[in-house]
């Protein structure tokens, strides 16, 4: 079942737009935030805001990664006591204590407590990556 049959639409945006409608030419943006928008995304993706500003990781790693995941730990094992954010697995039931407690056993939790930055280590992905709280298999 189809909710909105994309096939029959145009998918080129200029089909969209009529070049002879009154302020065609006028800009969405003025120009002073077009630059602003365009002076963020340099900060992004190549200054001081990016992944690759050995500054910027610094800051992200200063953070306590490990209390973080320790404290997500505790609550998808659901053993916070907080009855209102119950956390549930595939099968629709809580996660059960023991599930959680051996994928933390798997972790290297000592490990995030001396995080660092090594210019070497830098990489991107070229796929889609799943971020997660908790490192499972499940999709």
């Amino acid at each position: 079942m189809e909710f909105f049959p994309i096939e029959f639409c145009q998918q080129e945006t200029d089909k969209w737009i009529n070049p002879h409608q009154k302020g065609y030419e006028k800009p969405l943006l003025e120009k002073q935030i077009q630059q602003s928008y365009l002076k963020n995304l340099h900060e992004r993706f190549f200054g001081t805001a990016s992944p690759w500003d050995q500054d910027y990781v610094k800051q992200i790693l200063q953070t306590d990664i490990w209390a973080s995941e320790k404290k997500q730990l505790t609550i998808f094992s659901n053993q916070d006591g907080l009855a209102q954010s119950k956390w549930y697995g595939l099968n629709f039931r809580p996660y059960p204590h023991k599930k959680i407690q051996d994928i933390a056993d798997t972790i290297p939790l000592d490990e995030l407590k001396i995080l660092s930055f090594h210019k070497e280590n830098r990489a991107i992905t070229i796929k889609n990556l799943t971020g997660r709280s908790l490192p499972t298999t499940d999709i």
